[in-house]
């Protein structure tokens, strides 16, 4: 585990956290799930590359946004 080294790089890696559960509250408030899935997958793809997104499991994706992991297949398909 890393630990912040100063005050300022706790808060930053704070506001990151932050970012992320607004990030993923936006998503979930969406009611098509297909959209919730394009959108957490979208999110992801811009911070890592593809083959780590690609290594993440569904069910993981899926239980972020609450749909079922068949629905985070479909979204990735259509990607």
């Amino acid at each position: 585990m890393l630990d912040p080294g100063s005050y300022d790089d706790q808060q930053k890696a704070l506001r990151i956290r932050l970012q992320w559960v607004r990030l993923t509250q936006n998503f979930t408030d969406r009611p098509i799930p297909v959209d919730r899935a394009q959108m957490i997958l979208e999110q992801f793809q811009m911070y890592f590359d593809q083959k780590m997104v690609g290594k993440i499991p569904d069910d993981a994706f899926a239980q972020m946004v609450g749909v079922f992991p068949e629905t985070i297949r479909l979204a990735r398909q259509s990607m």
